[in-house]
């Protein structure tokens, strides 16, 4: 009975089903015996990795000519409804890991694998008077970037250019401030020489200053005429970078160039040297003390280089 109450679960299979990797055994009406995982069943056939054997190759067997498949262990024949909940159980294991892998290589199609990770120091960017801390990600199609620096107050420089043809302003040298930027380069790890672009965002301030008149429209145009001003200002940039890997191993050193054009929203309080409004020669209608906001355009040319450790994460 038992006999044909398992060949009519298997003539109600219409599909192919993976059974659980498991050495079963399998007994022939013959008298033969098998012990074998069982990777395909049909009312036709059953097809196992036979175990005895070295490298488990395939065997088939006619299903007309099973008796009985043994649970492993304890040698109990399998039952209908254990088999049907076996399988059904399968089934939905199979279909999960389907989806979950499907899901696994979709989400890595978008976040990537991280290859290489960098972390140092930036000693000094020579022309914009700055220093900071980096860290990076190689990913599979672009590296990842973030530079934290911060810009120094320089305030012993004279600048007699004016406003006018460049965007140079008397206070620049005063400034001090916070740069937050972002790159973005073509992933390739082994490539000494890249370029990217850059994204950023910088805040910069400088507190009461006597400064040369800056031509910010309130003032006449005299250069020597002094005011007092303290400003601070906040900016989104960007730009493009060129940079030379000269590492070795793990020895993470890049010596870099950028230019970038950062566009400045300046809040500044304005007062007069002298506290006055009539300054012999010249007339000044502006009543001191007075605030201002203005765009200010800012242009940096940068040179630096960058110290630190790159591990490798991923093959």
């Amino acid at each position: 009975m038992k006999q044909i109450r398992f060949v009519i679960i298997l003539f109600l299979l219409p599909f192919i089903i993976k059974a659980q990797d498991l050495c079963k055994t399998i007994v022939l009406k013959d008298g033969h015996k098998y012990t074998g995982v069982i990777v395909a069943a049909n009312s036709d056939a059953i097809k196992f990795e036979n175990c005895n054997i070295e490298n488990r190759p395939l065997v088939a067997v006619f299903t007309s000519d099973v008796a009985a498949i043994l649970r492993p262990g304890t040698g109990d024949t399998i039952s209908y409804s254990q088999l049907k909940k076996e399988m059904r159980i399968q089934r939905f294991q199979t279909n999960e890991k389907a989806r979950s892998e499907k899901k696994e290589k979709k989400l890595d199609q978008v976040l990537d694998t991280v290859k290489y990770v960098h972390y140092g120091i930036i000693p000094y960017q020579f022309l914009t008077r700055s220093s900071g801390l980096y860290l990076r990600f190689d990913l599979k199609k672009i590296s990842l970037e973030y530079r934290l620096t911060y810009t120094y107050a320089f305030a012993s420089v004279n600048n007699y250019v004016t406003g006018g043809v460049l965007p140079i302003y008397y206070d620049n040298y005063y400034f001090q401030g916070i740069n937050n930027s972002f790159l973005f380069f073509k992933s390739k790890p082994f490539k000494k020489n890249q370029i990217g672009i850059i994204l950023s965002y910088k805040y910069w301030w400088h507190g009461n200053q006597s400064i040369d008149n800056d031509q910010s429209g309130f003032v006449h145009d005299d250069v020597d005429f002094k005011e007092i001003k303290s400003t601070y200002m906040n900016g989104i940039g960007a730009g493009v970078e060129y940079t030379r890997d000269i590492g070795n191993n793990n020895f993470d050193c890049n010596f870099f160039m950028n230019a970038t054009f950062t566009d400045f929203i300046a809040y500044s309080h304005v007062v007069s040297l002298s506290g006055g409004a009539n300054i012999p020669p010249y007339a000044y209608t502006q009543t001191y003390p007075y605030n201002e906001t203005k765009n200010r355009p800012y242009i940096n040319l940068t040179l630096g280089f960058k110290l630190g450790y790159k591990k490798q994460l991923t093959k």
